[in-house]
């Protein structure tokens, strides 16, 4: 609940719609992934990263306060990058050929489980396979809050706030934050990033970063891709994680 839930102030109609856009996780397995008031420090951050990578026009830090043009930019910014991912899923579909080699590949894979880096990626593709259905029930949802975001736009009675908020929704429908497959401002980070975020509770048990640069080297990267301990380190520090350190880690600055 929010201060101004706490004080019985109301809410503008943009801080409303924007209480609504959020994603609601319906499986208890993907609790780990989904629900972010169970998340350590750590993860809000590597989370955070990600997102800034695929909505690179609202990065979460900026979300802390709601106007109309953000609100505009964030729901643009989404509508593009689900058409984004519905052309990518949609051009697999179109290539029988391309689906019947990874249906092989994957049926490969499972016989290799003890290779470095296979059971890895065999978790990572169940994770994201059970997030499919949650996603699908959350687009029809999401249309819902943008016709009710356009619609309390043009019926609130400040002109300049419909004027921001068609603005940000325009400029932020012109910039996908998923093409050909991947995030827009993906960088040498986001592989590390990305395995982060699909294994909380391995993570969760490392006792310094020695034991994260094994698990990493052991799950598909290589020395040359993670450099030297500093260098692992100073990117850890930056997400506010501090393997083997008791209590709450301090988050990212």
């Amino acid at each position: 609940m929010d201060r101004r839930e706490e004080t019985g102030e109301a809410r503008t109609w943009y801080e409303r719609i924007w209480a609504k856009v959020g994603l609601v996780n319906t499986n208890p397995e993907l609790s780990p992934y989904l629900d972010v008031d169970k998340w350590a420090p750590y993860q809000v951050n590597v989370a955070a990263k990600l997102m800034s990578q695929g909505l690179p026009l609202t990065p979460a830090k900026e979300l802390k306060t709601m106007t109309p043009e953000k609100l505009g930019l964030l729901l643009g910014q989404k509508c593009a990058t689900l058409y984004g991912l519905g052309d990518y899923l949609q051009s697999l579909a179109n290539n029988p050929e391309a689906v019947e080699r990874g249906k092989k590949n994957l049926k490969a894979l499972k016989t290799q489980r003890r290779v470095p880096g296979v059971s890895s990626a065999l978790h990572a593709g169940r994770i994201a396979e059970m997030m499919i259905p949650e996603l699908v029930k959350y687009i029809p949802r999401f249309v819902e809050t943008v016709h009710a975001a356009f619609k309390a736009a043009l019926e609130q009675p400040k002109y300049q706030e419909a004027v921001e908020f068609f603005r940000g929704y325009a400029a932020g429908l012109s910039k996908p934050g998923f093409k050909d497959g991947k995030l827009v401002r993906s960088t040498l980070a986001t592989p590390l990033l990305a395995k982060m975020f699909m294994h909380p509770e391995q993570i969760a048990e490392m006792k310094n970063v020695k034991e994260l640069r094994a698990f990493l080297l052991k799950n598909g990267f290589t020395k040359a891709s993670l450099g030297d301990d500093e260098r692992l380190q100073k990117l850890c520090s930056r997400l506010g994680y501090a393997p083997g350190k008791r209590g709450r880690p301090s988050k990212a600055k």
